[in-house]
């Protein structure tokens, strides 16, 4: 039977799907639903059916499957099991400018008034349907088009991020102890931020505040009280450790300290601190937008952050051309510090106010309110203690490792590597798996409060199957496209191409955990368990810090630290592998301890998940992957031999690096969709499959 035969479950539902569309109204001007998106998931709907009538037909042994009126009815009730919230209908009545009556339609009528009128509700007055609109995506189809708005955002976001790391390196350079420095100062705002507060909002905040929205003023009493909390601790933090700056410097950094270095040091992370507030102020936010459904606007707003900065990068070059040959710490005035690092803080700051009229709109406008008892916040305490805990374990890895790369000569990967390292290796886990995350989340928190376990399942393994279309690619294509990649972005200097891809690669070959480890710490945060992820969290660390250790050269440590060596121990810097010595092997150490510990968090975390919430179905997800995984391989082995020729046929420079990027990554990209198309996976023809329609359309 052909899949396109009239007794299929796709032609079914297809011809159901399209014979309903057109019924839908029109509402002050606005299809209810969008007559054009209904179609459009229809239509994914129709082919997912094709898909199953073709694979049941090959499974036959004469290649004939009956399909019975049941079938199409089960899946139809899976269907409806898993549209979660829809008030589209509601929406668009709501939002009608014509007229203020009251007006009822629903959609099974095909447009008839209802025997109810809708109530007509104000923004600061939306009460029980807050959370269903706010968690309301609409299905895999809503999940994909908010992630591709998020998607959008980070790309741009993360496209000028690339750019200014390009001009930071051509003002102070990239393996120098001034850029090392720099890079140590602008990350402690980050690093303070997370460990004090970063985890607790995003963990506690967006489940409490999702579920506030079900109260009878839409969350706005608890929202204010969140927001006054949240500002005090904010601006007290900020102010103490910018008092204790010297101190804060000196944890992540103590190596080779001059009067000069500590003079640079504390100008630089001075001017920085401040940051620490504003990064606060954009996720509270940026997180209570989330919980209001709006996704886009967190992650549009760094754009802008990275705009600012690098207008102050190009006045930096201007003004002061030295570029690798900056001066030392001794040349560094105070105008020029002040010039490097205060734009800096004034892009955070751009990127947490431009929130704030959005957050308006939204229907949100804050009333301070010093009134903390009676909304529930001592109930969120302990959840809170937990992310914190969690955060304050991650960053004594990260002292650790900071330490080591801090410890570096000139010329070899330093923290300033790793750091553009981190920026490659979280550009795809952003762009896919903490966008999908994001608008996951909201949807997991409401549902995992409504006891709905099996929602939440769907919603994570749709997470995990999504997100393996980038991590997988990537964890193979790494090793093809890092290299040019680097050298287009900071030049093709043989250290710096070094220093940063061989960090980047051995990062990038745990996307794959690394995405997983994501995903199920937000289904216990969904749960309100952030004591399971405390544990996870440990375990990570431990196996990381336990494999960066033995590349510390201990000799230089204990006489640095103690005044006199307390060991003849190099660790593995003193060591030789392959003809280079230790200290070229760093990176890769530090990349691959990442990458290790993440496998064990993310297959501790799945076994711990599974007594939380039962049985979860993976094998679909596994075949999945192993798909994924077969057409990553054969598009990284035809890249690969393309790559041979061409590397050394065009020209050692950036147009070199771009040339090869347009030729290699091309033929990657359409090897790896071509054979996952052939292997039939189904997210990838969800990807695809409009735009070939379209193609053949036009």
């Amino acid at each position: 039977m052909s899949n396109d035969g009239p007794g299929s479950l796709g032609a079914l539902y297809e011809s159901n799907a399209r014979r309903h569309v057109p019924q839908m109204p029109s509402v002050a001007g606005t299809s209810i639903g969008s007559a054009y998106d209904a179609w459009f998931e229809a239509d994914q709907e129709a082919q997912w059916l094709r898909n199953l009538d073709e694979s049941r037909s090959h499974a036959s042994s004469d290649h004939t499957q009956v399909i019975s009126r049941s079938d199409v009815d089960a899946y139809r009730e899976r269907r409806e099991a898993e549209k979660t919230w829809d008030t589209d209908a509601d929406a668009a009545l709501n939002v009608s400018s014509r007229s203020r009556r009251e007006v009822g339609v629903s959609r099974e009528t095909g447009g008839a008034p209802a025997t109810q009128a809708l109530p007509q509700t104000s923004p600061g007055e939306v009460g029980g349907n807050a959370a269903d609109q706010a968690a309301d995506t609409g299905g895999r189809g809503g999940i994909l088009r908010s992630s591709a708005i998020m998607a959008a955002g980070t790309l741009v976001s993360r496209v000028l991020g690339l750019l200014r790391t390009s001009m930071t390196v051509a003002a102070i350079g990239l393996s120098t102890g001034v850029a090392n420095t720099w890079d140590v100062a602008n990350t402690l705002p980050n690093i303070i931020y997370l460990l004090l507060a970063g985890g607790v909002i995003n963990a506690v905040l967006v489940p409490q505040i999702t579920r506030a929205l079900e109260h009878s003023d839409g969350g706005k009493a608890y929202t204010d009280r969140i927001f006054t909390l949240t500002f005090m601790i904010l601006a007290g933090v900020t102010v103490v450790f910018m008092a204790a700056a010297p101190l804060v410097y000196r944890l992540f950094d103590n190596n080779n300290m001059t009067d000069d270095k500590a003079h640079v040091a504390l100008i630089f992370t001075l001017l920085c601190l401040p940051q620490i507030f504003f990064y606060g102020l954009y996720t509270i936010l940026g997180q209570v937008l989330n919980a209001r459904g709006r996704f886009g606007a967190f992650m549009w707003s760094p754009a802008l952050a990275n705009v600012v900065i690098i207008a102050g990068l190009a006045a930096y070059i201007l003004m002061y051309p030295h570029g690798a040959n900056t001066p030392g710490f001794s040349g560094m005035t105070t105008q020029m510090m002040i010039m490097l690092a205060l734009p800096a803080t004034l892009g955070i700051f751009a990127q947490a106010v431009v929130l704030i009229p959005l957050l308006k709109r939204a229907g949100y406008t804050y009333s301070p309110n010093f009134q903390f008892r009676g909304v529930g916040l001592r109930s969120a305490s302990t959840m809170a203690g937990w992310a914190f805990a969690a955060v304050i374990v991650q960053q004594i890895g990260l002292v650790v490792t900071t330490q080591l790369l801090s410890s570096q000569p000139d010329g070899q990967p330093n923290k300033a590597a790793q750091s553009n390292a981190f920026l490659l290796f979280s550009l795809p886990h952003s762009l896919i798996t903490l966008s999908l995350v994001t608008a996951l989340f909201t949807r997991m928190s409401v549902a995992a409060g409504r006891g709905e376990t099996q929602k939440v399942k769907d919603d994570m393994t749709t997470g995990i199957r999504l997100s393996g279309i980038a991590s997988v690619m990537l964890t193979f294509g790494c090793f093809v496209l890092v290299f040019p990649l680097v050298g287009l972005w900071v030049g093709p200097v043989e250290s710096s191409l070094w220093a940063i891809g061989s960090i980047a690669i051995t990062m990038m070959i745990g996307l794959v955990p690394f995405s997983l480890c994501l995903i199920i710490q937000r289904v216990f945060y969904a749960y309100g368990d952030a004591k399971t992820p405390f544990w996870m969290q440990i375990l990570c660390t431990g196996t990381a810090i336990g494999l960066t250790l033995p590349w510390f050269n201990w000799h230089n440590l204990t006489e640095e630290i103690f005044g006199r060596a307390l060991t003849d121990w190099t660790g593995l810097q003193g060591a030789h592998f392959f003809g280079q010595p230790g200290v070229h092997w760093v990176g890769v150490g530090v990349g691959l301890a990442q990458t290790l510990s993440n496998v064990v968090q993310a297959s501790v975390g799945f076994v711990l998940l599974k007594r939380k919430i039962g049985h979860v179905p993976m094998s679909e997800t596994v075949r999945t992957y192993v798909r994924l995984a077969i057409a990553s391989l054969l598009a990284t082995a035809v890249g690969f031999l393309m790559q041979l020729p061409l590397h050394d046929a065009l020209p050692v420079s950036r147009f070199g690096s771009f040339l090869e990027i347009a030729v290699v990554g091309s033929i990657f990209l359409a090897v790896y969709l071509f054979v996952a198309n052939r292997l039939r996976v189904e997210e990838i023809n969800s990807l695809t499959g409009p735009v070939a329609r379209r193609l053949k359309r036009s």
